[in-house]
């Protein structure tokens, strides 16, 4: 591991991408907490659809994004390098093979201008190699979300009766259940919004429109048997933790009038898998993270195929139901004190061991670390840092100029409309729903909770980490 370096002249900065708040802000806040205590490196957060706006105005020495596999990320990879900055590759995603093509890309060019890929686990590394990316440029770290399922990070969950009561329920002796839906797609998509996302990612047009198709089986297949089951058990508590991707309107109707069902209420996933008896879902990388804290996973059954790719480790390491009454009967083992054969637990051991490297709750210090080394002495000297950030700010007051003298930027200013808003109609509904960025304030709160816990940490094992 690399030790901490002392702080430098020329302070350095990091750029960090969040693709979803909801589900990846904790655990890149987590990587930005270690970066600033071990190593005196600052770091601000945005959306993806914000990085290139941020190199400019924040001037970073690194940037860090999720995949290559949009044009979009190509594009913020030739701007960040133009201006002389550090680009790293830390995946949010990871559980299925097509993840890793995602991380990859299919624009060589990009894959050879990212200095260093961050990926979860061995079998991520391999697939990346066989992209033709050098092994010198991928570090194999884990996943640094996960390292809250950690037992030094539980302090994090609170207890269950605060938990139930956010969700509006009272008392703390009722069953736990969670499903963990996992059909965006099913939302649906416009004409035109198929062709651009097959025109940008990797799917063709058929298998956009095929997966929405399967998606809005899924969805309705489960959500028929879980309300079933709810009815069947007033005396479960059921909490639908909505897949961040996916509107929750389609939901709302579900809950209303049962009474011991809940749409969860906008915290991490951790929350509410160390505090529920069992879960369901259906391919979710969920699943993986119920799994640390050795909880009972379902694997909901269905008539789609779109989760085909997933091994027969993965399946192994759930408990398969072929039907409601399966899933009945086995969550009432469950309920009533059943607990995890040796033969799953070893198939979980496994197949963390090689997607995501290790369990053991450092994945954000890793890259930390490896970030930190692309930014510090004697890889980046100040003079870089400086030149780095000086034609950050030339590049801003020339496109500050440039945007204004464009026709488009022009009519917009003519006509009264924002610049920020597309002149494509087919794009406004998706302009006008709700977006959550990431705040100061809430990384902030974020640094102080993980300030608490590592420093209790640290002195119950009489540690020098505080």
């Amino acid at each position: 591991m690399i030790e901490p370096r002392p702080r430098t002249r020329v302070e350095r900065r990091v750029l960090i991408s969040v693709p979803r708040p909801s589900r990846d802000l904790d655990g890149l806040a987590l990587v930005a907490y270690h970066l600033s205590r071990r190593h005196g490196v600052s770091a601000s957060f945005c959306l993806p659809d914000d990085v290139d706006d941020a190199c400019v105005r924040q001037a970073p020495d690194a940037i860090v994004l999720d995949i290559l596999g949009w044009d979009s990320r190509v594009r913020q990879v030739a701007r960040a390098k133009t201006l002389g900055m550090r680009v790293v590759i830390v995946p949010v995603a990871g559980l299925y093979p097509s993840d890793a093509d995602h991380i990859a890309g299919n624009d060589t060019q990009a894959r050879e201008q990212v200095d260093r890929f961050l990926v979860w686990g061995s079998r991520s590394a391999e697939h990346l190699t066989s992209h033709g990316i050098s092994a010198s440029r991928i570090r194999t770290v884990g996943v640094p979300r996960f390292d809250f399922y950690h037992e030094r990070y539980h302090r994090l969950m609170g207890t269950r009766v605060e938990f139930l009561r956010r969700q509006g329920f009272d008392g703390a002796g009722a069953p736990i259940l969670v499903w963990a839906t996992g059909t965006p797609e099913a939302d649906g998509l416009t004409d035109h919004q198929i062709a651009e996302r097959a025109e940008l990612g990797s799917l063709t047009e058929e298998q956009i429109r095929r997966e929405i198709g399967d998606q809005r089986t899924v969805f309705r297949e489960h959500s028929a048997l879980v309300m079933e089951l709810a009815r069947r058990h007033r005396d479960w508590v059921v909490i639908i933790k909505v897949h961040p991707r996916e509107s929750p309107l389609k939901y709302e109707s579900l809950v209303r009038g049962q009474p011991n069902v809940r749409l969860a209420t906008n915290e991490p996933a951790r929350m509410f898998l160390y505090h529920c008896e069992a879960l369901l879902q259906c391919g979710s990388t969920t699943s993986t993270e119920a799994w640390l804290l050795d909880k009972p996973v379902i694997q909901l059954p269905s008539t789609a195929s779109w989760n085909d790719e997933l091994p027969p480790l993965y399946h192994r390491a759930n408990q398969d139901v072929a039907d409601l009454e399966e899933c009945e009967r086995v969550l009432c083992d469950i309920v009533g004190g059943a607990s995890q054969t040796g033969e799953r637990r070893d198939a979980r051991e496994t197949f963390v061991r090689n997607n995501f490297f290790a369990s053991d709750g450092m994945a954000a210090v890793r890259c930390a670390d490896e970030i930190a080394a692309l930014i510090l002495p004697p890889m980046r000297t100040d003079a870089e840092s400086g030149e780095s950030a000086a034609l950050a700010h030339q590049t801003a007051q020339h496109g500050v100029r440039s945007e204004s003298a464009t026709l488009t930027s022009r009519l917009k200013d003519a006509i009264g409309m924002s610049r920020n808003t597309s002149l494509r109609p087919w794009r406004w509904a998706r302009q006008r729903a709700p977006v959550t960025r990431p705040t100061r304030e809430a990384v902030d709160e974020l640094y102080r909770s993980f300030d608490a816990v590592l420093c209790a940490d640290a002195e119950e094992r009489s540690e020098e980490a505080c």
